[in-house]
């Protein structure tokens, strides 16, 4: 009977042991497979580090940006309102259709901003700098630039925006003027 009983509490050490070690195999398995990533190095094109992350897809171009409330940025462009701007202006002056083209170009959505939305980034920019409140532009806006609506009059004329003095003019579809390009927001 005493040899049973040994026999008995031998196996009971010897399935503890082998209990201990099938444990710690396991815990050994899980912690190689959940292993702690490196954290990511950041990304050289983002400038305002914050925690969520959006993507803007063009042509062959992908860029991650991290909001800032209604403000965001890259190298290229700049996230105003809901609204994705080019950050350097033309360097060329276009007629109304050529500018239009010339956004278009960049890819699907990609268009001249309408009277209202040139008129909100006016309230957030000077002519001589941007930014004021934030906004970093690569540009200046000292010239009139194009908006993408027409006279409702006159289609041959279209309006473009005067920084300066943050009015609208009516000119001829022909001139040549500068423009800015946006994605976004809502045409009118």
């Amino acid at each position: 009977m005493k040899l049973i009983n040994f026999f008995i509490a031998l196996l009971g050490v010897i399935a503890t042991i082998l209990g201990t070690y099938y444990t710690y195999k396991q815990y050994l398995i899980a912690k190689e497979e959940h292993k702690t990533l490196p954290k990511p190095k950041p990304d050289k094109n983002i400038s305002s580090p914050n925690s969520q992350e959006k993507s803007i897809e063009d042509k062959n171009k992908t860029k991650t940006i991290k909001p800032n409330k209604n403000k965001y940025e890259t190298k290229q462009y700049v996230i105003f309102k809901n609204t994705i701007w080019q950050k350097e202006t033309s360097k060329e002056q276009k007629s109304y259709f050529d500018a239009q083209k010339s956004c278009e170009q960049l890819g699907k959505n990609w268009r001249l901003p309408t009277k209202e939305e040139i008129k909100k980034l006016s309230l957030e920019c000077n002519p001589s700098k941007c930014p004021k409140k934030n906004i970093i532009f690569h540009s200046e806006f000292p010239h009139k630039y194009w908006t993408i609506n027409l006279d409702k009059k006159d289609k041959t004329k279209g309006y473009v925006f005067e920084f300066n003095d943050k009015s609208f003019d009516s000119l001829n579809v022909e001139t040549l003027r500068y423009y800015i390009c946006i994605k976004g927001g809502v045409k009118k």
